[in-house]
């Protein structure tokens, strides 16, 4: 292996670091599962649709109650 220049190094293993880069990102793509675009939920996706629900509900009832608050 013949001696490199600072520079030369730097960039050879800039290189090196970006190939091995898109390799791994190619092997994290083949073991990324697969999410289903439609079809039955999981128990955790319900409860936080639920939650979120609950959540947008009470937030409609608190500027219900801001809005009604001055009037009274």
């Amino acid at each position: 292996m013949p001696k490199l220049n600072p520079k030369a190094y730097i960039k050879r293993h800039d290189e090196t670091v970006k190939q091995n880069q898109k390799k791994l990102a190619v092997v994290m793509e083949i073991d990324k599962p697969n999410i289903p675009k439609s079809g039955r939920k999981t128990k955790k996706q319900k409860e936080v649709e639920d939650r979120m629900k609950d959540q947008a509900a009470f937030l409609l009832f608190l500027k219900k109650e801001e809005e009604n608050k001055p009037s009274s």
